[in-house]
């Protein structure tokens, strides 16, 4: 929220020690690719 996003924003944690970590960089790079994203933080 201190970033000015809205609280409706959707969100994701990466963890970079476990292969769900890649899976949330798989799934933000589709959104982006399918246009449902401009960023994915």
């Amino acid at each position: 929220l201190l970033a000015g996003l809205p609280d409706t924003v959707a969100g994701q944690t990466v963890n970079r020690f476990c292969s769900s970590g890649i899976q949330a960089v798989a799934l933000a790079a589709d959104q982006i690719r399918l246009g449902n994203a401009d960023l994915v933080l």
